[in-house]
């Protein structure tokens, strides 16, 4: 069993985002990114014509590194949805790695969510801050992508 983390912050190692090869959001949310990037972006359409995906061999290209080797984001201000409503809930990513897949995405998280009551709780939190900005971009209750 995974440890429970009762109060997460992000250690900013980045692995979720090199990791992230195709990521879905809205066509308002594309329109952000591509007002405030001049970066070479892949899309493909989705299977659901509301959204798109943002496709990159690499992982996320607005992900950069700062001189100590902690991840930031270019375009943290208009990041996507499923930017915003990501935790991993890892304590140490030195200690425990990034295993992307699962229901949510990572399987570091859906292991957490299901067997930690503190851990669900603070993820349902984390969905409802990012919520404001997934209805003003698109996002209706109950889509899933």
């Amino acid at each position: 069993m995974r440890p429970t983390v009762a109060h997460w912050t992000c250690r900013r190692s980045g692995d979720c985002c090199v990791q992230t090869r195709d990521l879905v959001m809205t066509h308002a949310e594309r329109a952000e990114l591509e007002r405030v990037t001049s970066l070479p972006l892949q899309w493909k359409p989705h299977a659901d014509a509301r959204f798109v995906r943002l496709v990159s061999p690499t992982g996320c290209p607005f992900v950069t590194f700062t001189p100590q080797g902690e991840a930031a984001c270019s375009v943290y201000e208009v990041r996507p949805y499923n930017c915003r409503r990501f935790g991993c809930y890892r304590p140490d990513p030195l200690t425990e790695p990034y295993e992307a897949g699962g229901p949510l995405g990572c399987r570091n998280l859906s292991d957490r969510v299901e067997t930690s009551l503190t851990v669900y709780t603070s993820y349902a939190a984390l969905q409802r801050h990012a919520q404001p900005w997934a209805r003003a971009h698109g996002w209706s209750k109950g889509m899933n992508a």
